[in-house]
């Protein structure tokens, strides 16, 4: 792995050894589905790369940052040991820049080891060494088997009085029936603070966005509420009191597009049709994100480019590894990370304009707002006049921007809500495996003897779907 923060190279961890940054972003390997951690570079049990990495030319790097004289022509001869240039004149230690004046280190010639001279040479030339170092042989005598007889004798009998001490005090730990209790990661199930709910309000672009780069397991579309569960997608109303049950090839990414149910079954992304039942395979996918008419923006398992399909066609946009990506329907326009800037580009692959701006997980773009996710926290960038400040100052796993605030996941699985009005945190339950926004609720799912769904309001009122589906 490679820290975002300080570029320290280690071993697959949740925190870098150097800096301490944490990364507990969970993900699973799109070949063998194994759990791994973010910005891993390869699966640990297939070995499956998941992050293309680029290399740079060392050498053209030390030439092109350091003053090196050029057109110094320079030989040497090891044999007799003399250095010529063009200018007959002796190379010194050091030369010296006319215009900078600055030292700039010349390497010297070293005699080269000859292999064809004899053993005899070799120990001529080692004695001559140790001579003029004055080179002394340790003369003592080595001790004889019988001086370390005392030795061993001794410490056979430390070795039985420690063990007889050691032996004594389990015996006393045994008679007191000393227990240790066992941990468990278990969290006991949350209580019900209400047990009725009603979704008035659709999602925004930003709030849908944000679902799918958590696979979206919930769609909101009139009045129908499509729920991706186990492999399973269930319907119920806004109430969420009533459900049906879908026989439909995956639970993740879910659109509704007039007849059409789009759902995802791991890395493959299907077409459900609603009305005969009839489903068709479009295309293999990491991350999606549905633009309308039946067009899609996704990135692939292989090396994370990013594609548009239309027309039943796929066409890639960019052919290098993408962090994240964003669409702003209003200028159709697709906007990507590729890890030192973020570029804007058509749908036909043109770009049209780049912003310096270090991003390597997801972002959101509302008006002239760029919000992405820094070693701080949450960065708002203004398009406009390329000002820049800190929104929220925390330590994250995944946000989503909301009309009045944002959403997000810190590093301790706690799920927070941060309000722009007032700039307060509320810490909505802690233990919080990934999340959804539904309207104006928050579907999450946690880890309770297995795991369970829920459904909040940014206020830290819980409910589980179990309650209100019954």
């Amino acid at each position: 792995m490679i820290c975002n923060n300080c570029g320290y190279h280690f071993k697959n961890s949740l925190t870098c050894p150097l800096c301490g940054q944490s990364y507990k972003k969970k993900k699973v390997c799109p070949v063998c589905q194994k759990r791994i951690h973010y910005n891993q570079i390869r699966c640990n049990n297939c070995g499956n790369p998941l992050i293309k990495q680029s290399t740079t030319d060392v050498s053209k790097y030390y030439v092109n940052n350091h003053n090196f004289p050029k057109n110094n022509k320079t030989t040497v001869s090891y044999n007799n040991q003399k250095t010529t240039n063009n200018s007959n004149q002796k190379i010194r230690n050091v030369h010296t820049n006319s215009k900078s004046k600055t030292k700039i280190p010349s390497f010297q010639p070293l005699e080269m080891y000859d292999y064809k001279i004899g053993n005899e040479e070799i120990k001529r030339r080692f004695e001559e060494a140790r001579n003029a170092l004055n080179f002394r042989r340790d003369r003592r005598k080595k001790k004889t088997n019988k001086s370390r007889i005392p030795n061993i004798i001794a410490g056979l009998t430390l070795l039985i009085t420690v063990g007889s001490f050691l032996f004594e005090i389990l015996i006393n730990f045994i008679d007191n029936d000393f227990s240790f209790e066992e941990t468990t990661t278990e969290r006991a199930v949350l209580s019900d603070d209400f047990t009725t709910a009603n979704i008035t309000e659709t999602n925004t672009p930003l709030e849908n966005a944000g679902n799918y780069n958590q696979d979206n397991h919930v769609y909101f579309n009139n009045d129908q509420i499509y729920f991706g569960y186990e492999d399973n997608v269930y319907v119920t109303d806004n109430e969420l009191a009533t459900i049906n049950t879908l026989t439909v090839p995956g639970s993740t990414s879910l659109y509704v597009e007039g007849d059409n149910l789009y759902c995802g079954y791991y890395d493959e992304y299907y077409c459900y049709n609603l009305t005969n039942q009839e489903e068709v395979f479009l295309f293999n996918k990491n991350t999606v994100l549905p633009i309308g008419q039946g067009r899609f923006i996704y990135t692939t398992n292989s090396n994370n480019e990013l594609y548009l399909y239309s027309n039943n066609t796929s066409t890639c946009l960019y052919d290098d590894y993408t962090y994240g990506f964003f669409f702003d329907a209003n200028s159709e326009l697709v906007y990507l990370a590729d890890g030192e800037k973020i570029q804007t580009m058509d749908l036909n692959g043109n770009v049209v304009g780049e912003y310096y701006i270090s991003c390597y997980s997801n972002f959101y773009v509302d008006g002239s707002l760029l919000y992405y996710q820094s070693i701080y926290g949450v960065n708002v960038y203004n398009l406009s006049d390329d000002s820049e400040s800190i929104q929220i100052e925390d330590s994250l796993y995944e946000f989503t921007v909301v009309d009045d605030g944002i959403v997000y996941l810190d590093d301790n699985e706690n799920l927070m809500y941060y309000n722009f009005d007032d700039e307060s945190y509320t810490e909505i339950v802690d233990g919080v495996d990934s999340f959804n926004i539904l309207g104006e609720y928050v579907l999450f799912n946690r880890y309770d003897s297995g795991y369970s769904w829920y459904i909040a309001t940014t206020d830290g009122q819980i409910c589980s779907l179990d309650t209100l589906m019954n």
